[in-house]
């Protein structure tokens, strides 16, 4: 009594932001939200957003002739192997807000048509619930399959070319990817970042021998775990996850493998933020929240 109570902090939940080809137009959502169609030749010049009010990107529950495309996904993605848009932790068919949620649902699109998300016997549209785990933390598209990470299973979904159309299979339980952003795919293997350690999948899951988990997870911030994120430098057989320490509220760390030669590196981000005009230091700067691989150019 007669005593203030402490002071509060108000926090929420990091918005993590997928983006995926389909074709030449691009397809994104945010976590919570639905998915996003934007016509790259009719609503641009040159590549280039030409700015007009409709020309903004467009949900897809909002085009003609959509059908049930879900109203809110925790991520999602386009199948490398036969074109169906996926979606993870989604509302189910005759729902439609987003209190609707399923965190452990997979829907996906008919093959070739993102618009098109009810089952029939003319289209390859679906959704399966699976079995291990709470909620779906993310997935990567290979090749052959779809890779999805649960809280506590890593799944297989393979296309079959008739009906159910996919199948599920469970690679392994109590391997937990830390973060959605946390796996990558790079030759041939999907290489990701557990809770304690790193992991590979080649049809199996495996843990990676590792010289720096030591370094990495003595000196990690888990209560800022979301913010780690993976990247894939093709042309110099790498594989880089950014961090943050346990002192730093951004990554500012970044741990990394040569796939190739089975070699591990790491390093320190200057997280200060440069100013647009006479940046002071370029090449230790940085403030990274996301990757894309690149070719690497002869000069």
């Amino acid at each position: 009594w007669s005593t203030a109570s402490a002071g509060s902090t108000v926090t929420g939940d990091i918005r993590h932001t997928y983006i995926d080809n389909y074709g030449d137009d691009i397809l994104f959502a945010n976590d919570g939200g639905p998915i996003y169609w934007w016509d790259t030749s009719a609503n641009s010049s040159s590549g280039i957003p030409d700015g007009s009010p409709d020309k903004v990107a467009r949900s897809l529950v909002d085009f003609g002739g959509a059908s049930n495309a879900p109203v809110v996904v925790s991520s999602f993605l386009i199948s490398k192997n036969d074109g169906c848009c996926v979606a993870f932790g989604c509302n189910d068919i005759g729902t439609t807000t987003v209190d609707d949620i399923n965190p452990i649902l997979v829907r996906w699109s008919d093959q070739d048509n993102p618009f098109d998300w009810t089952p029939t016997k003319f289209n390859t549209s679906g959704g399966q619930m699976l079995r291990s785990g709470s909620k779906i933390i993310g997935g990567v598209s290979t090749k052959d399959e779809v890779i999805i990470f649960t809280d506590s299973a890593v799944y297989s979904m393979r296309f079959l070319g008739i009906e159910p159309w996919f199948s599920f299979s469970l690679v392994t339980n109590g391997v937990e990817l830390l973060t959605g952003k946390a796996a990558i795919n790079a030759s041939n293997a999907v290489f990701f970042m557990g809770h304690d350690g790193f992991y590979s999948y080649t049809g199996s899951v495996a843990p990676l021998s590792s010289t720096v988990s030591k370094y990495v997870f003595d000196n990690f911030n888990y209560d800022m775990k979301e913010k780690v994120f993976a990247g894939v430098n093709s042309g110099f057989s790498e594989v880089t996850w950014f961090y943050p320490s346990k002192d730093s509220f951004e990554p500012d760390r970044y741990v990394t493998l040569n796939y190739d030669e089975n070699v591990w590196s790491f390093g320190h981000l200057d997280m200060t933020e440069l100013p647009e005009s006479s940046p002071t230091d370029v090449t230790t700067c940085y403030s990274r929240t996301a990757w894309d691989d690149s070719t690497v150019f002869d000069n």
